[in-house]
């Protein structure tokens, strides 16, 4: 991965995908090679049902990346910006 640090790349997206999607659950599963994120739509309306909205496959070396970004990028947000509250 260390290779790829410096390297720039242009992302594009579909206009669906730039839209994104809202999720305020999601789930995280493993296996030997991979780690899965499903991220699901629960409506507070409809008790006991979520609606999976996106599913994430990572391998294990690139989520670990993506903890490291997000912590990171958390820590920064909450000096300059404000804390974030946990819930549950």
């Amino acid at each position: 991965m260390d290779e790829n640090k410096d390297r720039k790349i242009s992302v594009t997206a579909t206009p669906d995908v730039q839209k994104g999607v809202f999720s305020n659950m999601a789930k995280v599963s493993a296996n030997s090679r991979e780690v899965v994120i499903d991220f699901a739509f629960a409506d507070p309306v409809i008790p006991d049902q979520a609606l999976l909205v996106s599913r994430v496959i990572l391998t294990k070396e690139h989520a670990l990346e993506l903890k490291n970004v997000l912590n990171n990028f958390l820590d920064k947000h909450e000096k300059e910006v404000d804390t974030i509250e946990e819930t549950g």
